[in-house]
């Protein structure tokens, strides 16, 4: 079984990415005559822009050969054995993680790790661990 879910999307990810963006291209008509620094401002504007792109539709988590896959954008992937995961918290925080929404649920897994992803559908998302590992507590 091979199960995917998209990370869901806040208005909180899209004010970031708006902010970030218009931070990078507000200098620019201050600057316009000086052609190095319009050529980096422009370059890493581009940058930011295809790197924010790829989180925005690349961001989601696969249950697959009793593995959880989370990826988001090319900068994280991760796998983890749904057997170690224990615990399941239900939590927004600020704290950085592999998400585009602020309501997020907190994967304990191993000893100490914890993981915050924003499934779209959290309660299927939750049922199929479930179903691959009834050990796990939800709070």
């Amino acid at each position: 079984m091979t199960k995917i879910y998209k990370s869901r999307v806040d208005l909180f990810f899209y004010a970031t990415a708006l902010a970030i963006v218009l931070s990078l291209f507000i200098p620019i008509p201050f600057i316009y005559r000086d052609i190095l620094p319009l050529t980096v401002l422009l370059v890493s504007g581009l940058f930011t822009v295809a790197i924010l792109t790829d989180l925005y539709l690349h961001t989601d988590y696969r249950i697959s050969d009793n593995k959880l896959y989370i990826r988001s954008g090319f900068l994280i992937q991760m796998k983890i054995p749904v057997e170690k995961i224990t615990e399941i918290i239900h939590r927004g925080t600020w704290l950085s993680s592999p998400a585009l929404s602020l309501k997020r649920i907190g994967l304990r897994y191993g000893r100490t790790n914890v993981v915050y992803i924003s499934p779209d559908d959290m309660d299927g998302f939750i049922a199929d661990l479930l179903s691959l590992n009834p050990g796990i507590t939800v709070k």
